[in-house]
C-alpha cells in the first residue's frame, strides 16, 4: 500500500507536530516516525479483507493495532511499550484525519492514483469509517 507510505512521507510535518503533542521529543519523534510509519503500514497490509470490511471503525482499527509489534518498536527504540502505544494511537488518528481531508477519502485518492480492485476496496472502507 504505497499510498499509505505516501501520505506518511508527505505530511510528516503533521505527524511530528501530533508526536511532540502526545509527549516525544524532537529526537524521539523523528526515531519514531519512520519505524511506526513502516508498522503501521505492515499492518495494514496484513489485515485480511474480511476484517477490514466487517465491523465498526472502532473493532477495524483494533485489528489492525493488535498487528503492530508495540513490544518490538519499543525495544528497537528503546521506549516504553506505553510511549509507542500513545505514538502509533496518535498517528493512526492523524492518519485518518489527513485521509478525510485529502477531498473524498481515500477511494477518491486511489482512483486517483490509477488503482483498482482491492485497494478501492480498502478506500470505501475507510470512507465509511470517517462518516
Amino acid at each position: 500500500m504505497d499510498l499509505f507510505k505516501d501520505l506518511l512521507s508527505s505530511h510528516s510535518a503533521d505527524f511530528l507536530s501530533v508526536l511532540k503533542e502526545a509527549g516525544f521529543n524532537s529526537e524521539q519523534a523523528e526515531g519514531f516516525l519512520p519505524v511506526a510509519s513502516e508498522s503501521v503500514t505492515t499492518a495494514v497490509e496484513a489485515t485480511e479483507i474480511p476484517d477490514l470490511l466487517g465491523g465498526d471503525t472502532r473493532t477495524t482499527i483494533s485489528t489492525i493495532f493488535e498487528k503492530i509489534d508495540i513490544a518490538g518498536i519499543a525495544s528497537r527504540l528503546g521506549m516504553e511499550e506505553s510511549m509507542v502505544n500513545t505514538g502509533i494511537t496518535v498517528l493512526m488518528g492523524k492518519l485518518l484525519e489527513i485521509v478525510n481531508e485529502e477531498g473524498g477519502g481515500l477511494s477518491s485518492l486511489l482512483s486517483g492514483k490509477g488503482r483498482e480492485g482491492l485497494l478501492s476496496d480498502v478506500g470505501k472502507l475507510v470512507d465509511k469509517f470517517l462518516k
